[in-house]
């Protein structure tokens, strides 16, 4: 049997669409046979344990029973390693083939505490925070200040020039010590939920007398905060309050300025530095444009319509119309909203004809049930139906970016196009045909059959033309992505033709989900005698009223879906009919199959929620 030399602990929180390009790099690492894995999931809600269970058997995966933080479920898998090295490893990222036995040749060095990789984004270009300097009163004043690479100066600038930096804090995206070293050092203070934990562990390092060492020629692939929301608002209390504890532990800059203003100053940083405001802003230009549109046509033709009836411009232009051409241009964008035109950059006009001519018929029944008295003008409403529609898909045509190229950087062997999500791609098997990338064209990387060393490089020099980089496993049809830090990569199965793979209808899904939660929430406390946990997490988004076992017929490549109540087919189905059942609802998803399945099913749901068998990983072991 061969004898364990370094451990690997991965802590995960639902990440299921990319750990297994985490998991497989590490089993391509050179002298992988040494290796130990060790994940420790801080209850994920997705099928996060089931999927590394059922295509890692071999894998040591600890469950906890609620989300621990960061530092204690590290601890937890540290106190369980059998390897003198422990690797502390985000699963947001990919390893090049020979990472793990550089850095861990340099751990073995007496002087050294810490040692890191020089970490590399989704787009191409190296995170300063690969080193960094200690924070400080200073640093939170240049983050304010939009100052570059405050964070890590000076050492960003040695990157280019020296392949070894002695640097005061690494990230703890990916951190390689001695096993006796982070004994000495106490391992991680479990006080640090998320967020500060690395800054503690590496001034421990340097407090204990050692050097943290970052390691420029050895690259890492990091997406950050993958198992985080990018723009959550609870990210940046987190990160308030690991600040304020790092203060008041180490005494930072005591003598000049009170734990109050550093921990203020910093957190205001932070939340610059989420940018939540701005991304939420920049997300919502294309519905207040739209929101203009609409208004518009509404007074526009009120005016029309108003002379050519009555005579007078302003007879349908009072106080109380207005209210009410605010409330149907709400209405119109909420359905344009939920049929998903929002989502993608390049909107096709037709879908946007189809689901505002939608929203319009809708207005016309939402019209016809409110009384008398609180209706307008009939023709105004048909007229807006009308143009509406035309306008906006008008303006998507001119709105919507340029058609952008597909390519696939694949072996030398394959056809010249291959389909993927029925999109296709023109295949590139020589790095010299890389110079007619333009920006914004998608670059996937077949992650199978290509080192991970050459797609780093390949993403390093052509990360100024800025390509969209994504990550494909031809054999399991999974592909990933994550070019904004500010938001969460896109992780999909090659499925484009399954409604379950698309946003709009995950979020007809959620909708319908916290519709059916409210209008129940009653009646099931009454039945079950106020056993509402389950509906509960279905309200926070934990788990949805029906779906399927997607592993146990994962030969179908279905999309995966959150953990169910009741499954979209008979419970004395045999396999095959599961099958078929399964892939007609990822395939043809509509809001009243759940309404349907949810109605006929709802004496046998409120029972088992009764009787207390309903689990949150129920028919996925």
């Amino acid at each position: 049997m061969t004898e364990i030399s370094t451990s690997i602990i991965i802590v995960t929180y639902n990440v299921a669409g990319f750990i297994a390009f985490c998991i497989d790099s590490i089993l391509r690492q050179e002298g992988a046979g040494q290796l130990e894995l060790i994940i420790v999931d801080n209850a994920s809600s997705d099928n996060s344990v089931t999927l590394i269970k059922n295509k890692y058997p071999n894998i040591h995966v600890i469950e906890n029973d609620e989300n621990l933080g960061f530092s204690k479920a590290c601890n937890q898998g540290a106190q369980l390693a059998k390897g003198e090295t422990l690797v502390f490893l985000n699963p947001d990222c990919i390893l090049e083939e020979h990472a793990v036995s550089r850095l861990v040749k340099k751990a073995k060095d007496p002087s050294v505490g810490i040692v890191g990789p020089l970490l590399i984004d989704g787009g191409g270009c190296v995170l300063p925070e690969s080193a960094r300097e200690l924070p400080t009163t200073m640093n939170g004043l240049n983050k304010i200040l939009g100052l570059p690479f405050h964070e890590s100066y000076p050492y960003y600038k040695q990157i280019a020039k020296k392949k070894e930096i002695e640097a005061p804090v690494l990230c703890g995206a990916c951190m390689v010590v001695e096993k006796r070293v982070f004994e000495e050092l106490d391992g991680f203070d479990e006080r640090f939920f998320m967020y500060g934990e690395d800054v503690d562990l590496s001034v421990s390092s340097i407090d204990n007398g050692y050097k943290n060492i970052c390691l420029s020629d050895v690259n890492v692939l990091h997406f950050k905060g993958e198992s985080t929301d990018k723009t959550q608002l609870q990210n940046n209390y987190n990160f308030y309050n690991a600040i304020n504890l790092y203060v008041q532990k180490h005494n930072v800059d005591a003598a000049s300025s009170s734990v109050g203003k550093i921990s203020s100053g910093v957190f205001a940083a932070s939340f610059s530095k989420a940018s939540y405001v701005r991304h939420r802003l920049r997300d919502m230009i294309s519905v207040i444009f739209d929101f203009i549109i609409i208004s518009l046509c509404f007074l526009t033709i009120q005016f029309v319509w108003s002379f050519m009836k009555i005579g007078d411009w302003y007879y349908y232009g009072t106080a109380q119309y207005l209210f009410h051409y605010l409330i149907y241009t709400l209405i119109w964008i909420g359905i344009l909203y939920l049929n998903g035109i929002y989502f993608y950059k390049k909107k096709r006009p037709e879908k946007v004809y189809k689901s505002a001519l939608f929203g319009g018929i809708f207005l016309l029944i939402v019209y016809a049930l409110i009384p008398e008295s609180w209706r307008f003008s009939r023709m105004i409403l048909v007229l807006s139906i009308l143009i509406v529609p035309i306008i906006l898909s008008i303006k998507s045509i001119w709105s919507s970016p340029k058609s952008k190229v597909n390519y696939l950087y694949t072996h030398k062997s394959a056809q010249e196009e291959i389909r993927i999500s029925d999109t296709p791609h023109r295949v590139i098997k020589n790095q010299d045909d890389l110079k007619y990338l333009n920006d914004g064209d998608n670059l996937v990387f077949d992650f199978d059959h290509k080192p991970m060393f050459n797609l780093i490089d390949i993403m390093r020099e052509y990360s100024a033309i800025k390509p969209v980089f994504k990550f494909w496993k031809g054999d399991e049809g999974l592909m990933f992505s994550s070019h904004d830090k500010s938001r969460r990569g896109e992780s999909s199965l090659s499925v484009s033709h399954y409604h379950l793979s698309q946003p709009s209808f995950l979020l007809q899904k959620r909708m319908i989900d916290v519709m059916m939660a409210s209008i129940l929430y009653i009646p099931i406390a009454v039945i079950t005698g106020l056993k509402v946990k389950v509906i509960n997490e279905i309200l926070r988004g934990e788990m949805t009223f029906v779906g399927y076992d997607a592993f146990d017929i994962n030969h179908e490549r279905l999309p995966l879906v959150k953990p169910s109540l009741l499954q979209c087919f008979a419970t004395e189905s045999d396999l095959d009919e599961k099958v078929r059942a399964s892939v007609d609802y990822a395939a043809n998803y509509t809001i009243f199959d759940d309404i349907f399945i949810v109605i006929s099913k709802f004496k046998y749901l409120t029972e088992v929620i009764r009787k207390g068998k309903v689990d949150i990983h129920e028919g996925r072991d």
